[in-house]
Order: C-alpha cells, then sequence, then structure tokens
C-alpha cells in the first residue's frame, strides 16, 4: 500500500469523525472515505479493470475513484474538462482507458460503449469496447497525465506510486509547521499539481480539502473567470491555503484592492509559468502570504518551492529533498531523483533524469532561479502550455494566409501577427481566426489579432532566408500594438 494510502488509513483509525472532503452542501468524513475507498476498489477488481479514465469535474467522486483504483494497482489518467474533442479523443485512443467516469453521457457521445453502475459513486460510469491490447505503460504507473498540450496530440506523462509519496513526503515536512487545516481546490484536479500538491499533500497530513464545481469556482475552461463567484466561494469556505497560476494570483491581488479581506490565508503558493516580480510585491504590499515555487509534470509536479521559514525574493525556492538539481554546460537545469517512468506508448526504459528544457542558477544558498527557457513552448498566465509553431501552422493553413506569429506567454490570452495576401478582407481573416478558434483548446484560441501594415520579408528581418518567421524580431517591432492588445481587454 502506498503511503499516502497508509496516511489516511492512520487519519481514519485516529479521527475518524474528522473531515476528509467538504463541498458546498455534504462532508466526507475520513472513515466514511476508507469505506468509499475500499468498496470500489473491490469492485474495480471484479470488473478486471486495466486503465481507468476520470472526466470529471473537482467533487468527491473523483478521490474515491482516484484512490480506489491507487489501492487495486489500475493507472488512472484524469482527462481536463478544458480539452478540446481532438484532444480527448487522441487521449481516450493513446491511453486505452477500459472504463470511463463522466458527468452526463454526451461526453461518451459516438464511443462503443456499455453503462456501469458502481456503488458509492454517483457519477456516470461506462465501460468501453475495444481492442484488447498489452498495456503500454511503464510498470508502477499509478498516474498518466496530460499536459495542457503543446500540441493538438499532447504525450501521457507517466507517474509511478513512489514519486507521489515522495512528492507529499517532501512538501509535507516543508508545509507542515504552516499549520493548514483547510485547503481549498481552486485548480482542476485534473492538473497535477493540484492533484498531488493540493489534494494528496493534504490528505496525506489529514487536513480538509474543499471541492466545488467549476461553475461555483468562477472558472470556466482553463482561461475563464469569474471575479463574483471566486470571491463569493473564498469568502465562504474560508480555506488557508491555495494553490494558484499567476493569472489568478493576479485576480486575487485585484479583489484585495478592492476591499476583500483574505486573513484568513496561511499559504498561498504559485505557479504554472513565471510570475512577473511586480505581479508578487504587489501580492506583498497587500499582505498576501504568496510563495513562488517550479515544478513540471514529469517530475510529478513539484520541485522547488518557497516557504516562510525558508523564502528569497527572486528564487523559486529550495529544491525538494528527494530532488537533486543540477544545471548544465548551456545552463539547462536537469533534476534527478524526481523522474517520470516515462511517456505512455514509449518503450524506453525508466527515466533517471529530467532535462526541464529551462536555463537557471542556483545560489550559494541553494535558492533556485529560473532565468527563462530554451524551448519555443509558451506558458499563458494561467499556466497552460501552448506550442506557437502549432497555432501558426493551422492558420497559415487556411487559404491567403502568408505567416503567422503567435505570442501569450505570461499573458491572459494570445495575440497574432497574422499576414494575408491582399484580396483577403479584415471580415473574411477574422472568420478564419474563428473558425480555427473552434477547432482549438480555450487556451491555444486566438483571441486578438493584428494584420501588419508591411509584408513580413526576409529584407526587413522578419522572416529568415528559407521563409521562417523571427518571433522575437516580430515581437519588437508590434510589441506596442501587442501590449495595447492586452491593455484594452483589461480596461
Amino acid at each position: 500500500m502506498s503511503k499516502l494510502l497508509q496516511q489516511i488509513n492512520k487519519q481514519a483509525l485516529i479521527a475518524p469523525s474528522s473531515i476528509a472532503l467538504k463541498s458546498e452542501e455534504s462532508s466526507l468524513s475520513y472513515s466514511r472515505l476508507i469505506a468509499s475507498i475500499n468498496s470500489v476498489a473491490a469492485q474495480l477488481s471484479m470488473l478486471q479493470v486495466r486503465h481507468i479514465g476520470i472526466y470529471l469535474d473537482n467533487q468527491f467522486d473523483w478521490v474515491v475513484i482516484q484512490l480506489a483504483a491507487m489501492q487495486t494497482k489500475i493507472p488512472v489518467t484524469p482527462i481536463p474538462l478544458f480539452f478540446s474533442k481532438q484532444q480527448v479523443t487522441h487521449t481516450l485512443a493513446k491511453s486505452e482507458i477500459d472504463l470511463l467516469f463522466v458527468m452526463n453521457q454526451s461526453q461518451v457521445a459516438g464511443l462503443s460503449v456499455t453503462k456501469v453502475v458502481l456503488a458509492d459513486i454517483n457519477a456516470m460510469c461506462f465501460k468501453l469496447h475495444r481492442e484488447t491490447k498489452e498495456a503500454t505503460w511503464p510498470l508502477d504507473t499509478a498516474l498518466v497525465t496530460y499536459t495542457s498540450g503543446t500540441t493538438a496530440a499532447p504525450k501521457g506523462v507517466c507517474i509511478s506510486y513512489d514519486l507521489i509519496d515522495d512528492v507529499c513526503l517532501s512538501l509535507y515536512e516543508k508545509t507542515c509547521d504552516i499549520g493548514i487545516s483547510q485547503h481549498f481546490c481552486l485548480l482542476p484536479l485534473s492538473i497535477m499539481l493540484e492533484n498531488i500538491a493540493g489534494l494528496f499533500l493534504v490528505l496525506y497530513s489529514g487536513a480538509t480539502a474543499v471541492l466545488l464545481p467549476t461553475q461555483i469556482r468562477g472558472l470556466a475552461g482553463s482561461q475563464g473567470l469569474d471575479l463574483v463567484a471566486l470571491s463569493a466561494c473564498l469568502k465562504q469556505f474560508a480555506a488557508q491555503s491555495l494553490i494558484l497560476t499567476p493569472q489568478l494570483l493576479k485576480a486575487l491581488v485585484y479583489l484585495r484592492q478592492q476591499g476583500q479581506n483574505f486573513d484568513y490565508l496561511k499559504f498561498i503558493a504559485v505557479g504554472g509559468g513565471r510570475v512577473p516580480s511586480e505581479l508578487l510585491a504587489s501580492a506583498q504590499q497587500y499582505g498576501l502570504p504568496v510563495y513562488e515555487g517550479y515544478g513540471l509534470s514529469e517530475c510529478g509536479s513539484v520541485v522547488s518551492l518557497n516557504t516562510p521559514n525558508q523564502i528569497k525574493s527572486g528564487s523559486v525556492g529550495k529544491p525538494l529533498k528527494h530532488c537533486k538539481v543540477s544545471i548544465t554546460r548551456s545552463g539547462e537545469l536537469c533534476v534527478e531523483g524526481a523522474s517520470m517512468l516515462g511517456y505512455l506508448g514509449d518503450t524506453q526504459s525508466e527515466v533517471s533524469a529530467v532535462s526541464t528544457g529551462d536555463l537557471a542558477a542556483i545560489d550559494s544558498d541553494g535558492f533556485l532561479h529560473i532565468q527563462g527557457r530554451t524551448k519555443s513552448v509558451q506558458i499563458n498566465s494561467f499556466g497552460r502550455n501552448f506550442n506557437p509553431e502549432w497555432i501558426e501552422s493551422e492558420i497559415c493553413a487556411a487559404p491567403g494566409i502568408v505567416h503567422c506569429a503567435v505570442f501569450g506567454d505570461q499573458r491572459p490570452f494570445i495575440t497574432a501577427v497574422i499576414e494575408a495576401l491582399p484580396f483577403v478582407e479584415d471580415a473574411q481573416l477574422e472568420q478564419m481566426v474563428q473558425q480555427l478558434n473552434d477547432q482549438l483548446p480555450d487556451y491555444a484560441r486566438i483571441n486578438a489579432w493584428i494584420r501588419p501594415a508591411i509584408p513580413l520579408v526576409h529584407q526587413n528581418n522578419l522572416i529568415t532566408s528559407n521563409g521562417r518567421i523571427r518571433r522575437a524580431a516580430i515581437y519588437t517591432k508590434y510589441q506596442s500594438e501587442i501590449d495595447n492588445k492586452y491593455l484594452t481587454s483589461e480596461a
């Protein structure tokens, strides 16, 4: 049995009536949680399930299903609700999920399925009919996480039971003296950061996790935000800890500026992308207990974290005790001791070290500083990864489009500089963009675009000699117009 499950069982014995999960209308004690886990685990064993998919919102069923699967050594693949239809189809096809939990039957439309009823579970459950294959995930895979997807076909990161335990233990030792008794799972549980560093850490420590539906949390998709709803649920539950993306931290700072009191918060972890120093300074100015961290899915979510007892401005904290970090000659950060098992479907052996693609430095006090990225992948201010080349290639496939350069790093949405042939009118270009957006997940959609007055050519240093865009040069030339798109939106 994993250490996480051992800790949950221990809490159920010591304080059976203590609350493990809480929602608007109900709660679940640790003793009841264990009983539900055991019941569902027994049913999963009888069904001889090989791989479980969870396509649900944040709710009690999610927790019971995932922990029951861990008890029976069945891999689980969360499917984010903000995934596009194409990404969901890809995930189901590649992951070989044979039991899928959904909120409604429309989520399995077009699939060959049989409905299954499980005791102690309210969510709809379907057995997927497909050709039986040998397992293509590494031995001891507990969790297969598809990141937000740098392309339309993201890879599944396979995480072991041991790595989940290591992250929970390291984070517990770093944060146990803060005195957190209730954590609000604001991010979707389909995101590994909230799943492990939020939910699992809370249960590991014997505290309470607050789980609410997306709409009540004030979130829509991976980027939408309803400040009124967010403000109301934060005030109602007064949780002591949160995990935020930079954009959600910005929202919290705004609410604080409007007079909302967050005195009940003891710890706010922010990650999922570089946090602007100005935003951190503003949060601290308003008394928000914000601590920046760093991590990636391939390392089990968290690699380093600032805490009240160990904090340095400008850093992402000290590495967790199970992580061994090093910097290559080229300045790239590598992580050992916290490695994924591999990608779903890969035949390679276990990964001993993860090359992060991030430029970093470690100071004399052992604090980690992230200085940029070696890869072209951008991360928006909601913490969603996207590959600009993917989006650019999609829009350039439309008739009359010559070049496209996409920008959205550390921004709330994507803006594109799009060059089209003279016969393409602006209204036609807007229609092309909207048609593309209908096929893309929300974090990869082009929300604003700029049409250059002059062609992007090699002679003005905006295009290479072989026709590839010079992204940095294009950004420099159109920076004021790009910035204005965001200023207008925020206004």
